[in-house]
């Protein structure tokens, strides 16, 4: 986990291993690529690109989090 080419570039294992929990609890939805600050990162290991990296990661938990709230509301109307 936490290796080249899967995904995950510039992330801790315990990062790895919360995020690959999540995906199979939701499905084993797609993950964010971000591959200018994957290689921007392998060039310099600087405080930028994994300050992106952690963005793009925020962003993308957000959404679904918020899509999930959403279908549940939609699910739960339905139900009702």
């Amino acid at each position: 986990m936490g290796t080249k080419g899967d995904g995950f570039n510039g992330m801790k294992n315990p990062s790895v291993y919360f995020i690959y929990t999540f995906f199979n609890s939701v499905g084993s939805d797609i993950n964010p690529n971000y591959p200018f600050w994957s290689q921007y990162l392998q060039d310099k290991d600087e405080f930028g690109p994994k300050f992106m990296i952690f963005t793009v990661w925020l962003l993308w938990f957000l959404n679904q989090f918020m899509i999930f709230i959403m279908m549940m509301n939609f699910l739960i109307a339905v139900i009702c």
